[in-house]
């Protein structure tokens, strides 16, 4: 009879730690984020052919709203296509990244790795591009500004098409101050 009254202290009390340390993981995983979406042109190419074609795309670009110098975070980036799809696309054949411009207090690019279209993409549907993330480590003190750069796609057949910007500008700012 004893052992079970001390298995049942015992199990009570691996429940209310594990109530506890579930509670303090819920508390840090809440980081407030930002987010916001362009509109960019891009004169996309597809070496080694010749000529280009312009194509819009909603750029989305999610960042923590603060960060501390020398810690490192994570930014997301998708793409969205403004035009549709002239085709049918399965789901995981475009493969790809997009640069992000570091500026402001910052210098340098950054790279959103994973891009994809998770989703099969139907002849006249807008292509969704998503799970692009970098990682970042800010060294100096201020606002890091991160501009939407090139990107690149290879599809599964094996061709890869390159887009540059026509034009572009801060999707998104972060304040960064001293470690605590």
């Amino acid at each position: 009879m004893r052992s079970t009254r001390t298995s049942r202290a015992a199990l009570a009390g691996l429940l209310a730690a594990g109530a506890v340390v579930a509670s303090a993981t819920s508390a840090v995983a809440v980081a407030e984020e930002t987010s916001n979406t362009l509109r960019i042109t891009y004169t996309c190419t597809e070496p080694p052919w010749p000529g280009s074609a312009s194509s819009s795309y909603d750029v989305t670009v999610t960042a923590p709203l603060t960060a501390r110098r020398g810690q490192q975070f994570a930014l997301t980036a998708s793409l969205l296509s403004v035009s549709p799809s002239p085709g049918d696309v399965p789901a995981g054949a475009l493969q790809g990244f997009t640069n992000l411009l570091v500026g402001g207090s910052g210098t340098g690019t950054t790279t959103a790795k994973g891009l994809t279209n998770a989703k099969d993409v139907k002849k006249g549907d807008l292509v969704l591009l998503s799970g692009g993330k970098a990682l970042y480590t800010p060294t100096k003190l201020g606002v890091h500004t991160f501009t939407p750069d090139k990107f690149q796609l290879t599809t599964h057949q094996d061709t890869t098409i390159v887009c540059v910007p026509d034009k572009s500008g801060v999707i998104v700012a972060v304040p960064v101050s001293e470690p605590i």
